[in-house]
Formats: structure tokens, sequence, C-alpha cells
């Protein structure tokens, strides 16, 4: 008879406990967390109100913007569904899972420091 090693799916955790364990250090899902990290936020983060349901930090949605963009995806559904079935997707979200819209606003309302195209360069958002 031969042997198989058989997928056990009823296992308890296929992943690592920690986000940060799911990729190497070099993947590009980690410079583009590192890189959102250091950018000055203050002038996005007054932006928002402290009515409503708690929103989606910006440096999140930010990443998950250049992430989609360093790979081709730049749909806001193909980017929530990423968040579901994508590892690095997931790390940079650290398996939260913003919804289509909220992508698809946040990138509508960037501020115009973000989206301001200057001569010979090209914005964040078209």
């Amino acid at each position: 008879m031969l042997g198989f090693i058989s997928p056990d799916r009823k296992q308890i955790s296929l992943l690592p406990a920690s986000v940060e364990e799911y990729l190497s250090e070099k993947h590009i899902a980690c410079f583009v967390v590192d890189i959102v990290d250091q950018l000055d936020f203050t002038k996005i983060y007054k932006r928002y109100g402290t009515r409503g349901s708690t929103p989606c930090d910006p440096k999140l949605l930010l990443a998950v913007l250049f992430y989609g963009y360093s790979t081709g995806t730049f749909s806001s559904r193909k980017l929530e569904a990423a968040t579901y079935n994508s590892l690095p997707m997931r790390f940079i979200c650290a398996n939260l899972r913003p919804d289509h819209d909220t992508i698809s606003n946040f990138r509508k309302n960037l501020p115009s420091t973000l989206t301001k195209k200057h001569k010979g360069s090209v914005g964040v958002c078209r």
C-alpha cells in the first residue's frame, strides 16, 4: 500500500500564531508596512471625526493600496478578496478585513497631499 501525507482540515491552526511569522522579513509586504509606518499621518487623522463606527486605520488602508498597486491589483473588490485569500495581505491587515467600500472611499478621499500630481511625477491615485 502506498503511503501518503494527507491534509488534516480539522487541524486547529494551519498558520503561525502571530501574523509577523507569516512572511520573511524581506517580503515586499513587510517593506510596504515599514514604509507606511514611517509616514506622517497627522493631517489624515484630523479628517476623522468621533461619530459613527470605529474606522479602519488609514495606515492599514494605504498599505493595502500600495501593496495592491505593487502587485497589479487595483480593484477594491479584489483587494478585499485578498484580505481573505492572500497571506501577504493578511499580514498587512493583521487579519482585519476592510470591505471594498471602505477601500474605495479611502482611495477617493485621500488628502490632496498624497494625490496631488507634480510635473514629471505620477500621483498615488488617478
